[in-house]
């Protein structure tokens, strides 16, 4: 409904493609409810980014390290 609305299509006969920034944007919005690998029921996409975006800011973490911590956890995570 979110991006129905944003699209301008409630209520509106016509349907264009939004400006690739605001497309971006909108995939974003998606994984939300997109769990984080199939079958994981504790986390989404979406709710780890902002965990992981959060530790990173309350620690005052360098971007080297917050690289490193990435790269290792995907290293952890299941192919998909």
């Amino acid at each position: 409904m979110i991006i129905d609305a944003s699209f301008g299509r409630i209520n509106s006969e016509v349907e264009e493609d939004p400006n690739p920034s605001t497309a971006k944007f909108f995939n974003l919005l998606k994984d939300v409810d997109e769990p984080l690998w199939d079958g994981c029921k504790r986390h989404t996409k979406l709710s780890t980014t902002t965990q992981l975006l959060n530790l990173k800011s309350e620690f005052n973490m360098s971007v080297n390290c917050y690289d490193q911590m990435i790269s290792l956890i995907k290293g952890m995570l299941p192919d998909s």
